[in-house]
């Protein structure tokens, strides 16, 4: 029996703008089942701490936040969040994304668990930039069902990662080839699409923001210490 059925794991650097939001689009989800949220909140030097010290407090049933220190870097802070796992199911929301529907997790756990066959879930996003306005989604998807073959020979990831769902295959032990990857989502999908399929479920659960200050848009990525532009 699971304590918790879902966790999901959510890297905080900076995002004092965006987090409230973020967190108020977990905490409102309306599920059957005790899920939690792991934040790894990485020696913000904004008020990012602040704000998740309130929803620590006023949700301690669900928050449970993991303060860095000192800075330890993104990789190093997602790779922490990700060995502290337990739950049978795992989802993902970056600080600066948000979730938009209250039932996301609910039909995601509910379509992994009737169909044991696949290994991951996920659906469209809303993609935001700068100004607050709605670019589009993401490129229409052909299919619904995804194999390894498509990770592999797809040239980006198809998954936004604030709408995924997959099952805990780790029980908090990281394989070698994940660790050193140079993109951990295509890695990650890899190591999952080889104990099942990848669902498309046709809907819009999230905002993926698509803005200057997000670590992806760095121009040097930095693996260690502060992240930062330089």
């Amino acid at each position: 029996m699971w304590d918790y059925l879902v966790d999901v794991i959510m890297p905080v650097y900076n995002h004092e703008r965006f987090l409230g939001q973020a967190l108020e689009g977990i905490v409102s989800q309306k599920t059957n089942f005790k899920f939690r949220l792991l934040i790894g909140e990485d020696c913000s030097t904004d008020g990012s701490r602040d704000i998740i010290e309130q929803y620590a407090r006023r949700y301690p049933e669900i928050v449970f936040p993991f303060y860095r220190s000192p800075n330890v870097g993104a990789n190093k802070n997602s790779e922490l969040l990700f060995q502290d796992l337990k739950s049978k199911y795992c989802a993902i929301c970056e600080g600066d994304d948000y979730w938009i529907h209250p039932d996301k997790l609910q039909m995601q756990v509910d379509f992994l668990e009737r169909n044991p066959e696949f290994s991951v879930c996920f659906t469209n996003v809303e993609v935001m930039n700068d100004d607050g306005d709605y670019d589009n989604q993401f490129p229409a998807y052909e299919k619904s069902v995804y194999t390894i073959e498509d990770v592999i020979l797809k040239p980006v990831n198809i998954i936004p990662t604030p709408t995924v769902m997959y099952r805990n295959i780790f029980a908090g032990i990281l394989p070698d080839f994940f660790l050193r990857s140079l993109s951990r989502d295509v890695a990650l999908y890899l190591l999952l699409t080889d104990k099942g399929h990848i669902k498309y479920l046709d809907t819009i659960t999230a905002v993926y923001r698509h803005h200057s200050g997000g670590i992806s848009k760095s121009d040097v990525y930095v693996a260690t210490g502060e992240d930062k532009l330089i």
